[in-house]
């Protein structure tokens, strides 16, 4: 029946089959009965005696209130609405009424109606929710009233609510290639199930790859918070990453560690912490964060804090940390043995370091590093005999020029020569092109009157570095020692080579060729001497000598005028050179000094005579042109 554009159905029992012939008679009396009350309470209407709707209120048996509508969803389920209890369906819910529960035993008469839609359908057959109303927007939640009438009598309302589930929105957003759209279609389904992790992990992952961090934090930490996720916490590290919050990355780092305590976790944070902080930022954020740290990963954060402190050279800092880790790690420990050493060794308590590298020293009896520092902690402790031990150690493990040159420093600080020796001579045998190293190794077997060890020595200094005049002057002494002449006057004339204004060589030189007769080169070395050193007049007088042993009278006046020059106010230098000019026949030039000398030495009888004698022959020279 049709009435102000509503739907309205009448709900009637069939009547039952099969009725006896005495249940047919009490119909009878029933029925009249039930005609003669009708006219009665006609008669009591008409005279205005009652209302109808009075009598309606005091009538048995009618219904006066609605308790319940049954609905059978989707052909495998029956729900029950009440007035009190709301039922909710999906959109596409197929739903059919079975049954109109009310407290009165007579049902015809009975309607159902509702505003949104057909309701008549619904007792016909099954229909979806969705195509009984196709007009309504189900992307909200739709509420739709269904009234229960006996004739005009309003029994009551049933409530029923139509709105999409969670996973229809995942669905949708599934289906979905617009970002704004599936987040759209994730955001209505969780404002159905909040608790869909599905649903926000999807919205969260979605805040993140469009960068918009903020809002992915949110959604990340409403995950954690309902139980611990390994995506969802690694995805709020890097969104805490991403917008620079470093405080907030170090609390995650934490959290994940709580969690997931693994190696590469550790190693993360570690790295994140080197990148993100500069070294004593580091120091600081971790001192803080290892409260927090789980007990079984302390240790990796003390190591940490033993090497970090370590480049940092804060030494107490070393000490402390080193010493906690080597309490707890075995493995670690020799490395935190040495670590804890070099942080003794920097603040001066040498006794302390000693017992830590010993030990590290026993693990490990090969490792240079070790074993030198322990030889430089003996070193200071002054245990020089120890640390030669293990200097030695190293050169022959090492052979380089450091390990040995280390090796020899012990050994003379040891004061044992014969050692010192026999290091120096392991030296050159690995490194035969060093100068110093020969050198050194020449004075040690000079002075242990090894002169022939020491000559080879010094000779091979001399080749490898010709322009040092350090080998060649203990060659001098060698030769000199076993009174070979020749090779000294060879050395010397090196040594006048490399230091022609030492006259001390030219003097040796002038003494050896004097005492050996041998002139040979002389007056080129000595001649040299005079030219390197003019205003030496020892040059002089050793250049005249030789001249004269060799009977150059000529060159010797010629020496000798560059010698009055040199010493003008020695009246003796006048006198020689007049005797010499004499003795060559050049007269005028003998007469002329002679003058010069008498006037200094007026008395001097012998150089009167020699004067007339120089007039009488420049006079004769003369008279015969």
């Amino acid at each position: 029946m049709y009435r102000n554009n509503r739907y309205s159905i009448y709900v009637r029992r069939k009547s039952p089959r099969g009725r006896t012939n005495l249940v047919f008679r009490f119909l009878k009396i029933l029925t009249l009965l039930a005609f003669l009350g009708i006219c009665s309470a006609g008669a009591l209407i008409f005279a205005q005696v009652i209302t109808i709707d009075s009598l309606y209120k005091r009538a048995p048996l009618v219904p006066h209130s609605i308790k319940s509508l049954e609905f059978e969803v989707n052909g495998k389920e029956t729900i029950s609405c009440t007035p009190n209890n709301h039922c909710v369906f999906s959109p596409d819910d197929v739903l059919s009424i079975t049954a109109v529960k009310t407290d009165g035993k007579i049902t015809w008469g009975m309607r159902l109606h509702s505003d949104l839609m057909d309701v008549e359908l619904l007792r016909s057959q099954p229909q979806p929710l969705v195509k009984l109303a196709p007009y309504l927007p189900f992307d909200n939640h739709v509420d739709i009233e269904i009234s229960a009438l006996w004739y005009r009598w309003k029994l009551g309302t049933i409530k029923i609510q139509a709105k999409w589930p969670a996973k229809h929105w995942i669905k949708q957003a599934q289906l979905t290639q617009s970002p704004e759209r599936k987040k759209y279609f994730l955001q209505k389904a969780l404002a159905e199930e909040p608790n869909h992790m599905i649903a926000r992990m999807q919205l969260a992952d979605l805040y993140f790859t469009q960068k918009d961090y903020k809002h992915a934090v949110q959604e990340y930490e409403k995950i954690l918070r309902s139980g611990m996720s390994r995506h969802a916490i690694m995805r709020l590290l890097s969104c805490y990453r991403a917008m620079g919050q470093k405080q907030e990355a170090v609390n995650t780092y934490i959290r994940i560690l709580k969690h997931f305590p693994k190696k590469e976790n550790i190693e993360a944070f570690l790295k994140y912490l080197n990148t993100a902080y500069k070294p004593r930022q580091t120091k600081v954020v971790l001192e803080k964060c290892i409260k927090e740290v789980p007990d079984a990963l302390k240790v990796n954060f003390w190591l940490y804090l033993s090497d970090l402190c370590t480049r940092l050279q804060d030494w107490n800092c070393v000490a402390k940390y080193s010493e906690l880790a080597s309490k707890v790690s075995s493995k670690n420990r020799p490395t935190l043995m040495y670590n804890t050493g070099v942080a003794y060794f920097q603040k001066g308590d040498y006794k302390r370091a000693l017992k830590y590298f010993q030990e590290y020293v026993r693990s490990h009896p090969d490792d240079m590093d070790g074993l030198r520092i322990l030889a430089i902690t003996y070193s200071k402790l002054e245990e020089h005999g120890k640390a030669a031990a293990l200097y030695e150690k190293l050169a022959k493990m090492d052979k380089t020029e450091s390990s040995i040159t280390a090796w020899i420093s012990a050994l003379r600080e040891l004061g044992d020569r014969e050692k010192l020796t026999k290091a120096y001579q392991f030296f050159v045998k690995n490194h035969p092109d060093n100068a110093q190293a020969w050198y050194n190794l020449g004075i040690l077997e000079y002075r242990q009157k090894m002169l022939d060890e020491a000559e080879r020595a010094f000779l091979k200094a001399s080749k490898l570095d010709p322009q040092n005049p350090a080998p060649l002057s203990y060659l001098k002494k060698i030769y000199y020692a076993k009174k070979d002449m020749k090779k000294e006057l060879g050395i010397l004339e090196k040594l006048i080579a490399l230091q022609p204004k030492e006259l001390s060589y030219y003097e040796e030189f002038f003494q050896l060729t004097d005492k050996g007769k041998n002139s040979d080169n002389a007056l080129t070395v000595l001649g040299k001497c005079k030219d390197s050193l003019p205003k030496e007049p020892k040059c002089y007088d050793m250049l005249l000598y030789i001249l004269l042993s060799q009977g150059k009278k000529q060159e010797a006046a010629v020496v000798l005028e560059e010698l009055v020059k040199l010493r003008p106010d020695d009246p003796q230098v006048l006198l020689e050179l007049a005797k010499l000019d004499y003795d060559i026949g050049k007269y005028d030039k003998a007469v002329e000094s002679l003058k010069k000398y008498l006037q200094a030495k007026p008395n001097d009888t012998k150089a009167k005579e020699l004067y007339l004698q120089s007039r009488l022959k420049l006079l004769k020279k003369s008279q015969n042109k």
